[in-house]
């Protein structure tokens, strides 16, 4: 059962530097766009405030098999783009921060953008995982950030893909997709994230379990135990 805590109870987290304004990854802005998750007070704490991450040795485990199958992907999307004759842009390449209002920034690092012969402007995202609705919305997120913060992309039309290792045909996102009811949406994502009072917290193992944001900064959280979710020996 969720336990939904008075704003009052909310830390004041002395011990986590502050921002100094708001800064808001574009997975973060995707996964709370697409709602699958529950833990908007955990975006809001990412999105003020540093040094908020706990990793353990599993999560780092996991974390470093992902960059394996991650870079291997990006790398044949990389080889045949090139094989195609396109101009390619990788990640760091793609980096932006876009400054949407005052003290409200939005920050992603796109895994590949290539410029096609014909002029075709593609932003294509790499998942080695399982498929969700927050993969679409992070490649029309930078669809959308690209145009207004990179000058190479200034006004261009951009596509979208996202691209999976289980060998299914790509996602595809058409630039029209990026229209000014999306856009109305994106924004008001950013506002709900800068307001400067934390939302309520709604800690339980399933929300916990994949929440980054340390017991330091929420000591309501509640640790998976997964010797008692698997139960007794039989």
């Amino acid at each position: 059962m969720n336990l939904q805590l008075p704003l009052d109870a909310a830390p004041l987290f002395p011990d986590l530097p502050s921002r100094g304004g708001v800064y808001v990854w574009v997975t973060w802005a995707a996964s709370y766009l697409a709602g699958d998750t529950s833990r908007d007070w955990s975006l809001w704490v990412r999105a003020h405030y540093q040094g908020w991450k706990s990793v353990d040795d599993a999560e780092g485990s996991q974390l470093a098999l992902w960059h394996v199958d991650h870079t291997a992907l990006l790398r044949q999307l990389v080889a045949a783009a090139r094989a195609r004759g396109e101009r390619v842009w990788v990640e760091s390449q793609n980096a932006f921060r876009l400054v949407v209002r005052p003290h409200v920034t939005l920050a992603g690092k796109p895994d590949l953008v290539t410029l096609a012969p014909d002029g075709t402007i593609m932003v294509t995202d790499a998942k080695s995982g399982q498929r969700k609705p927050a993969h679409i919305l992070q490649v029309m997120l930078y669809q959308w950030a690209l145009r207004r913060a990179d000058h190479r992309f200034s006004d261009c039309q951009i596509g979208g893909r996202v691209v999976y290792a289980d060998g299914d045909p790509p996602v595809v996102i058409q630039p029209s997709a990026i229209n000014t009811a999306f856009e109305r949406r994106v924004l008001e994502c950013l506002e709900q994230l800068a307001v400067p009072v934390p939302p309520f917290r709604m800690p339980s193992r399933q929300e916990c379990r994949f929440c980054p944001v340390s017991r330091k900064a929420c000591p309501e959280r509640v640790e998976w135990d997964v010797e008692e979710e698997s139960g007794p020996p039989c």
